[in-house]
């Protein structure tokens, strides 16, 4: 049973990947091309990430190999890859373990609950592998190169490889767990994942970030960090096990690693039924009747408040689609905090109006951020297999496709403003750059909402099991980050050129460009969209 339940979740991860024929099995993938599209795109992501760590473990071999402390090698090793492993599945876990739609489903047929809870498990744990990988690949290149040729190192090493997921995954299952029995009581519980997922993960990328300088301070102090470490024996154990090949050591670190997942899976597989079933959002209330005056609502506001309503449900939807939000704040006020050293720098250079030069770099810099939220691509998806309410209503597809349009332009429009003003006034440029700054973005902004919206019309998936299918391996996110970062670079290469010329004109030819691709675009939404969108529920 365990083996078909893996097999189609795989199957139904694939389907999400891919495009259907209209009337085909959901549960088949079609669109191979597709398929390898999305992989030779996670491959490029990996190699990004695989070229970081191969210079941080150069760097670190170079510290403590000539000092005969090769064990803060493999210990380094295995803290960066627990943590990669953690930050990318815990809230993978908690949306797969026990958010999953098939949860009733599954629960009223004759399958053991352990047996969906393991076969979940094994989908995590082989994304665990895979994260590992992007760490493990490099550290194993630097050491062939740099490092000593032992057989029982590189068997301690492998079978580190091997067992460490299964703590990674272990920790992400607690975590999650913890979290589903908080928000399970919590209102607004969507919030509550959004700000703890926020907190892991720029605390994550500002650890990776000033990697640089970690690495100085290891090269200043290595003797002293390493007796430091050495005291915390564990941390000593996941090293010196596979250093010094110490049959001892390796096997308590072995047994670190698996037993603590063996313990989860039974505490958890305890509670899973309660855990699927408890009622989220809170306590309710008690209802007294009474009479009250209703507010009525125009249906384009109705409309507007659904598509508001289903995002802020969602941890999973706000934190894929809309991670782009804070990470826009957080760039402009690094931005405006380092502002002398910006001018500085570019001021070496020797450039003329480096204040305008640098606006419109920003205005590059804004787009490209604004271009990964992606609030519309899985909009249409995300209706489901209930879609048939919202098309059984007496209402015009088109006003149902400008909602969805609208809330994506009402969450970046007023972030790209608050982003240009405080820009401006930091860095005072010309008038013509200024307004480049204030418009050219949300005008972005509105042509990615439409890319968005046109993708999902397009590749539709209303078979899902978990949101995470549509929202994050879907192919119309896909194709929309495809179609939405691509223009930027073009913009770019014909704002550089012109800006030779007169900003005046940058501003006229860049933004009638993308005024252009906005309005073509809607036309199409309103007409072609709308027959898309209806023949969908046929």
């Amino acid at each position: 049973m365990i083996k078909v339940l893996v097999k189609a979740r795989f199957a139904a991860m694939l389907a999400a990947m891919t495009p259907k024929k209209k009337n085909a099995d959901p549960t088949k993938p079609q669109g191979k091309g597709m398929l390898i599209l999305m992989a030779l795109l996670y491959l490029y992501l990996g190699g990004v990430f695989m070229m970081m760590f191969f210079s941080a473990f150069f760097g670190i071999s170079q510290i403590y190999l000539p000092t005969g402390n090769a064990w803060m090698y493999f210990s380094v090793f295995v803290i960066l890859s627990f943590a990669m492993i953690f930050i990318g599945s815990v809230f993978t876990a908690k949306a797969q373990l026990f958010e999953a739609q098939d949860n009733e489903l599954l629960l009223a047929m004759p399958i053991r609950p352990r047996d969906i809870l393991a076969s979940r498990m094994l989908m995590l744990l082989l994304i665990n592998f895979l994260m590992e990988a992007v760490v493990a690949i490099p550290a194993a290149i630097v050491w062939l190169i740099f490092g000593s040729q032992s057989v029982t190192l590189w068997v301690g090493f492998i079978l580190t490889i091997l067992a460490l997921p299964f703590f990674g995954l272990a920790v992400s299952c607690l975590f999650a767990w913890l979290i589903s029995l908080l928000t399970a009581r919590l209102p607004k519980s969507s919030f509550f994942t959004v700000g703890a997922f926020l907190i892991f993960f720029f605390a994550y990328f500002y650890l990776i970030s000033n990697m640089d300088q970690y690495l100085t301070m290891f090269a200043e102090n290595g003797h002293q960090i390493a007796s430091s470490l050495a005291a915390i024996l564990p941390i000593y154990w996941f090293g010196a096990g596979i250093s010094n090949g110490n049959l001892w050591q390796l096997s308590i670190s072995l047994a670190i690693y698996v037993l603590p997942f063996i313990l989860t899976y039974f505490l958890i597989s305890r509670s899973f039924i309660r855990l699927l079933t408890t009622k989220k959002g809170g306590r309710h209330k008690k209802i007294e009747l009474a009479e009250k005056n209703v507010r009525t609502s125009t249906v384009q506001n109705a409309l507007l408040k659904r598509e508001f309503l289903r995002l802020t449900s969602s941890a999973t939807y706000m934190l894929n689609c809309g991670l782009s939000v804070p990470m826009l704040l957080i760039a402009v006020g690094a931005i405006i905090f380092k502002r002398n050293d910006v001018l500085a720098m570019f001021d070496s250079f020797g450039i003329g109006n480096v204040k305008d030069i640098l606006v419109c770099c920003f205005v590059a810099v804004l787009c490209l951020l604004g271009s990964m939220a992606l609030f519309t691509s899985p909009s249409v998806s995300l209706e489901g297999k209930t879609l048939w309410l919202i098309r059984s209503l007496p209402i015009a597809s088109a006003d149902i496709l400008r909602a969805k349009l609208k809330m994506h332009l009402m969450i970046m429009i007023p972030t790209n403003l608050i982003c240009g003003i405080a820009l401006i006034i930091a860095y005072t440029p010309s008038f013509p750059v200024a307004l480049m700054l204030m418009i050219l973005p949300s005008l972005y902004s509105a042509w990615v909402a439409n890319v968005g919206l046109m993708c999902n019309l397009f590749h539709p998936v209303l078979e899902w099991i978990n949101e995470a299918q549509v929202v994050k391996q879907g192919m119309a996110v896909l194709l929309t980050m495809l179609f939405s970062t691509l223009p930027i670079f073009v913009l770019v290469a014909v704002g550089v050129v012109l800006s030779l010329i007169s900003y005046w004109l940058t501003l006229l030819v860049v933004g009638t460009i993308i005024f252009a691709g906005v309005w073509l675009t809607y036309r199409y939404l309103m007409h072609g969209g709308v027959q898309k969108w209806e023949s969908i529920s046929d």
